[in-house]
């Protein structure tokens, strides 16, 4: 007799309720990805240092033109939710008070790896481009560059732009947005 060995994807449903029974707390960093549910490390000071400054900086370039998020879960279908480090999202009333934002709702992305760059490329970002999140900055700050892709089709980017350090990026989907690599990789020019 054959055992057979089912996987149990988990919908964005069953993620809440488990966190409801208590399996993980609040203060855990925890993502749904492709109906798994995977713990993150924490995070170092150089990761933490950069989403600060993205995010008061990226407020501080919009003028409340948008709404700013950092580390907030973004649903991207009932598979998928997950936390990018900066959300640049469209203004609405009531704050996302009643529902998370969703892919139709961000204008801009960013995700900021470390350890996670494998995660960031290789898992979320087809997820974010088969969702139409129409751009994501991805920071690798081993590597030292920021990716940015632009134009999702068919679970891909059409767009994608490697820049380096003393190179600036400028995002494609918000007017206002224009950022030195050496600042967002923390390195003196």
């Amino acid at each position: 007799m054959t055992e057979t060995i089912t996987r149990k994807r988990f919908t964005v449903d069953d993620y809440y309720k488990l966190a409801e029974i208590g399996v993980w707390s609040e203060d855990d960093h925890v993502e749904l990805i492709d109906g798994e549910i995977f713990e993150m490390g924490p995070m170092s000071c150089k990761h933490a240092r950069c989403v600060l400054f993205l995010n008061e900086i990226v407020n501080e370039m919009l003028h409340h033109k948008a709404r700013i998020g950092s580390q907030l879960p973004v649903r991207l279908n009932n598979y998928y939710e997950l936390e990018p480090d900066i959300l640049v999202l469209t203004p609405k009333k009531d704050h996302y008070h009643y529902s998370p934002p969703t892919a139709e709702d961000v204008y801009l992305l960013i995700e900021v790896s470390l350890s996670s760059i494998n995660i960031d490329l290789k898992s979320k970002l087809p997820q974010y481009a088969e969702s139409g999140v129409p751009e994501v900055w991805v920071v690798d700050l081993e590597n030292e560059v920021v990716h940015q892709f632009t134009e999702p089709l068919g679970g891909e980017y059409q767009n994608h732009i490697i820049h380096q350090k003393n190179e600036s990026i400028q995002a494609q989907q918000i007017e206002g947005v224009v950022l030195s690599v050496n600042d967002i990789l923390g390195i003196e020019s």
